[in-house]
């Protein structure tokens, strides 16, 4: 028997065992809350500044007033796996010149994403087909499959 507390309760041996590892299965699980409660976080924050890059690079392009960007909706992922930004029905119009007609260029959607196995590891999620009109005609480029992904530089995020 070992007295334990400050009312001096005894307890056996295997009572005490059963007590401590309720102690550390506690501190364990509250640990491990913790730890997931830091990564959603981590991840929402994550697509907070990736959709906020993408408009403010869209914002830089629209700037000069020769590029204009426009979308229907632009939606973030939900998953705390995966930083994802899409964009639907993407419409870019650039004007060449003052009396130049503007070409447009059209996309179902564009969407970036940054994957949990390589944080720095910028992927872009291109549409299958590129609509382009301008004065001259229009035309559509169809692809199978395009890879395209960029690398991050820890320097330039923080």
């Amino acid at each position: 028997m070992v007295k334990c507390g400050a009312e001096g309760a005894e307890l056996s041996l295997p009572e005490l065992k059963v007590q401590v590892m309720r102690i550390i299965v506690k501190f364990l699980a509250t640990l491990v809350l913790i730890l997931a409660l830091a990564w959603v976080g981590l991840w929402w924050y994550a697509q907070g500044r990736l959709e906020a890059g993408l408009t403010n690079w869209m914002n830089q392009m629209g700037a000069n007033g020769t590029v204009q960007i426009s979308y229907d909706t632009l939606t973030r992922g939900t998953s705390p796996l995966t930083a994802k930004v899409e964009l639907t029905n993407v419409r870019v119009s650039v004007q060449s010149g003052p009396d130049a007609a503007p070409i447009l260029v059209t996309l179902p959607s564009f969407g970036m994403h940054i994957d949990i196995a390589n944080p720095m590891l910028l992927h872009f999620d291109n549409p299958s087909e590129i609509g382009i009109n301008s004065a001259r005609g229009q035309m559509a480029v169809t692809f199978g499959n395009i890879v395209s992904f960029d690398r991050l530089v820890p320097k330039a995020l923080f």
